[in-house]
This record gives structure tokens, C-alpha cells and sequence, in this order.
């Protein structure tokens, strides 16, 4: 009987040692993700117009909606207020794998006095968010501020930053002009 329970201890442990491994290799490949930094390939005022929806793993049932981003012809610090202006700067993340996928955080000073989001009515000097599922080896990668979501947005200096964790990738400031 208790030579039994002995190879049943000793499968019992082998079993929690080789658990205990996997876990420990999906920790090393989760942290095995580098990013080196970021690179802008354009800035200024841009317009979007909606694409086709495109078979990516991460997406709603497998798919995501496209979006065709026209950038500027000539990148431009200055924008031309219109209540629908939209502006920003598109991105190339630097690291590895290629393949990887990153969350990314994304943060908008917009200068005083703010401006009231028209959606919840509240007045904002900030505006951030996060990209969860962003793949590293895309060449379309854009973030931008649109100033049809605001009421009565000021003009001034527009602040726009790309994080990674509690790195800053890339920062632009925009001249909103009336």
C-alpha cells in the first residue's frame, strides 16, 4: 500500500512540476515582447472614410472594421479649425516580435479653458484611452483627435501623446487656428 502511494506522490509531483514549467515559459514569452520606440511617418489634419471589414485575429468575431486614413499631402503643425477637423500623426512601432501584439495608451491635452465632450457633457482638458490589440509589424497605425466630438472646442495647442507602459513614444503639438 504504500509503495502506491508513493509512485501516486511521485506522478502527483511530477505532474505539479511540469505545470509549474508551462506556466513559467507562457510568463517568458509574454514578457519576451520589446519595444524599442516609435517612429511618425506623417502629421497634420487628415479625413477617414470607412474600409471593408477584414478577417484579424483579436477583432469581433475574428473580423475588424478597416478605416482608410488619407493623410496630409504636406505634414503641417497647423490646423484650420472647422467643427470637423480631425488631426494627428500615423505610426510605425520599432520592436519585436514582429508580430507581437501591445496595448498602447493614448493621451490628448487640449488647452484652456478645455472643451465639453458632446457626448457626456462634460467639460475635458484630457483626453486618453488605450489600444489593447495593436500588432507591431503594421505600417497603418494613426491616433488622432476629431473636433466633432467636443462643443465650442478651443483653438490653441493640442497636445497629442503615444505611450508604451509608462514610456512616451511620440508626442506632437497642434496649433488649432480660427
Amino acid at each position: 500500500m504504500s509503495r502506491v502511494r508513493t509512485r501516486f506522490a511521485a506522478a502527483a509531483s511530477l505532474l505539479g512540476t511540469l505545470a509549474s514549467l508551462a506556466l513559467a515559459n507562457q510568463d517568458a514569452e509574454a514578457q519576451s515582447v520589446v519595444i524599442n520606440g516609435a517612429r511618425m511617418t506623417w502629421y497634420g489634419a487628415f479625413t477617414i472614410s470607412k474600409g471593408r471589414r477584414i478577417t484579424e485575429p483579436g477583432g469581433t468575431n475574428g473580423q475588424v472594421q478597416s478605416t482608410a486614413v488619407h493623410p496630409p499631402m504636406v505634414n503641417s503643425e497647423r490646423i484650420a479649425f472647422a467643427p470637423d477637423a480631425k488631426f494627428g500623426f500615423g505610426y510605425v512601432l520599432n520592436g519585436r516580435p514582429a508580430d507581437a501584439r501591445v496595448k498602447l495608451r493614448y493621451v490628448i491635452k487640449i488647452p484652456l479653458p478645455g472643451a465639453i465632450e458632446a457626448a457626456t457633457g462634460q467639460n475635458k482638458l484630457l483626453d486618453e484611452g488605450t489600444y489593447p490589440d495593436l500588432r507591431i509589424g503594421r505600417g497603418d497605425l494613426f491616433l488622432g483627435e476629431s473636433l466633432a466630438q467636443f462643443k465650442d472646442p478651443p483653438p490653441g495647442p493640442w497636445t497629442v501623446q503615444l505611450w508604451y507602459e509608462d514610456r512616451l513614444l511620440l508626442e506632437k503639438t497642434f496649433t488649432v487656428a480660427k
